[in-house]
């Protein structure tokens, strides 16, 4: 007699079937890319009874990539012997990994952001682009933590710094900070460090940010190197003034893409700080609606950015500008789709080691999009991959000397696109 709402009996079968047949795809995407063989290269644990680095690094990647956002899912993951047997896993518990995190995250996070940014450069050699634009903007990650502190948006947490490549999107620069670190702090070492990074034959040649970047250092730096720049503007008295002396007569309607007027009007100016060396352009956009006054509490009717790019026209620019609002749906991306919004300790060792490992993932999933998934799938969320990929359901098979791994309730366009990157992958990993 079956006690449940459905007419069905639940059994617990011994098949060899697992529910994360994409981890097969996100391993070999590892492999491909070398960073498989680059995390062989951690340190040795000090006795011979300890688990090699290699062993917990790919748990947890496959873990974040999988939807997992603990060290109990990333136990749950271990737990499924089809997927420890082809992905060539090692089990291990969850307190044996924060022990190991404990014990290591503090000497081998810089290793790990070495073979970070090796494993950038090769996506970026890959990709044949050669002028490259960095979206950088901070984030509060919400935390009731031992380390957390309040962040200027009053909840504890921490602030880490992002930077992304758009025409990749992928993730160049992530540095994990306290929650009471300024949002401007860092900004420059930021740009410089990505300059850094770029292989021979790729530069950096456009930079966006917020208001946290609006500081004369980043500008000079930017007209030093040739880099053109996008920042929203500080609304301090000298920007206000630089505005309110704009005559009227100046002011324009800007029109949307279809040509087709907005309620806003635009017009621009030139202006300096009292450290750049060179003026700048400041454009400036404001509503129709006169009634408010020029800068009104909580309603503030002026939008402005300084740029350096003397080619483009104002609307065009305004345009481009508001394109790194894109940033912040790849923020979202890490901290939502990635679950880099939960951190798992109360040690800031282990969460920055832990966010940095979630980035990776994030940026392995990002290369396996724009190098070895169809088209139309280069603008899927990581949950639609899993939707569609990841979370497939498989029966492993020994068929003589050979392994097989039969996907089930996979439809055949799917079940194509899951063998095309396996493809790619393969073709990625023999060049």
């Amino acid at each position: 007699m079956f006690q449940g709402l459905l007419p069905v009996h639940i059994e617990k079968g011994d098949d060899a079937i697992t529910a994360f047949s994409g981890s097969v795809i996100i391993t070999e995407a590892l492999l491909a890319f070398g960073l498989l063989r680059e995390l062989d290269k951690f340190p040795l644990p000090g006795s011979n009874r300890g688990l090699p680095a290699r062993d917990f690094l790919h748990a947890i990647l496959l873990t974040l990539a999988g939807g997992g956002t603990t060290f109990e899912d990333v136990q749950r993951l271990l737990s499924d012997p089809v997927l420890v047997k082809l992905c060539g896993l090692r089990p291990f518990t969850a307190s044996t990994l924060l022990k190991w995190l404990q014990r290591h995250a503090k000497h081998s996070l810089p290793r790990l952001e070495q073979v970070h940014k090796r494993f950038i450069q090769k996506l970026l050699l890959r990709s044949q682009l050669t002028t490259l634009t960095l979206d950088l903007d901070a984030t509060a990650v919400e935390a009731e933590k031992q380390s957390a502190l309040n962040t200027y948006l009053g909840f504890p947490g921490y602030m880490p710094l992002l930077g992304f490549i758009p025409e990749l999107d992928l993730a160049a620069y992530a540095r994990f900070q306290t929650g009471n670190t300024p949002p401007a702090a860092h900004n420059l070492a930021a740009l410089q460090e990505v300059c850094s990074l770029l292989p021979k034959g790729i530069r950096l040649g456009h930079f966006r940010s917020d208001s946290a970047a609006y500081q004369a250092d980043i500008f000079n730096f930017c007209q030093e190197q040739g880099i053109v720049f996008s920042v929203t503007t500080d609304f301090d008295s000298a920007v206000r003034s630089a505005i309110a002396a704009i005559p009227d007569a100046l002011w324009q309607p800007l029109c949307d893409a279809d040509g087709r007027p907005t309620d806003r009007e635009y017009a621009e100016t030139v202006h300096c700080m009292n450290k750049t060396q060179k003026a700048f352009r400041l454009i400036v956009q404001r509503t129709k609606n006169l009634q408010l006054s020029l800068f009104a509490e909580g309603h503030q009717r002026h939008y402005a950015f300084a740029t350096n790019d003397t080619t483009r026209c104002a609307p065009e620019l305004i345009t481009w500008h508001q394109g790194r609002a894109n940033s912040e749906n790849r923020i979202k991306e890490v901290k939502h789709g990635f679950g880099l919004d939960y951190l798992p300790s109360g040690d800031f060792k282990v969460n920055a080691f832990w966010f940095a490992l979630g980035i990776l993932a994030y940026n392995v999933v990002a290369g396996m999009k724009h190098f070895a998934l169809p088209d139309d799938f280069q603008k899927k969320k990581i949950h639609s991959l899993r939707w569609l990929l990841f979370h497939s359901a498989g029966k492993l098979i020994h068929h003589g000397r050979k392994l097989i791994l039969k996907l089930c309730s996979i439809s055949p366009p799917l079940f194509e696109v899951f063998l095309r990157c396996r493809s790619r992958l393969y073709q990625i990993a023999a060049t």
